[in-house]
């Protein structure tokens, strides 16, 4: 009797154990598409769908963006917000350092989670230094050949000038002479 008794405890504790995964419902998570490049520092946008029992999209949830660097422990959290497309929402993140970083997206108020292939994050762009355009070279490159064009041409008038006044009184041999 004693038996039966603690095997029918066991069966109804294991019962109301599993009932609250099969009153809940479930979501579908899918990505618009995988991000390119990633660098640090830059800011990029995460869109996804989120469909309960994968079907109907679901409005008014709250799902995130989780994701770590294992190497250096670092964490961030970014919620999503909903678009006007039913279902759809997008998060903005930015990655503050350059590495592997392990990501996932939660279905709230959904209990799954879309686990994500590991996310490499390049190094942050370094600021490129001024440096003058070619058009704008070509620009200058011109006004300077058109400056020293000019000089030229002022010194072989003042040339021309000096050695008429130099030489104005001496006639100017004709062919016949």
């Amino acid at each position: 009797m004693l038996r039966k008794l603690v095997v029918g405890m066991g069966v109804l504790i294991l019962a109301l154990w599993a009932a609250p995964a099969l009153g809940g419902g479930w979501a579908v998570i899918t990505l618009d598409s995988l991000p390119g490049e990633v660098r640090a520092g830059e800011e990029i946008e995460i869109g996804f769908m989120m469909r309960g029992h994968g079907r109907t999209p679901v409005d008014g949830g709250s799902p995130s963006l989780l994701a770590n660097n294992p190497e250096t422990g670092e964490q961030l959290q970014v919620h999503a917000v909903q678009s006007e497309k039913p279902g759809h929402y997008t998060a903005s993140v930015t990655f503050p350092e350059a590495g592997v970083w392990e990501w996932e997206i939660l279905a709230d108020p959904y209990p799954q989670t879309l686990q994500l292939a590991p996310l490499t994050v390049l190094p942050a762009t370094a600021a490129a230094p001024t440096t003058v355009t070619t058009p704008y070279l070509v620009t200058i490159l011109r006004f300077i050949l058109r400056l020293v064009s000019l000089a030229l041409l002022a010194l072989a008038g003042f040339i021309f000038l000096r050695q008429r006044q130099a030489g104005g009184d001496r006639a100017i041999p004709s062919a016949g002479d």
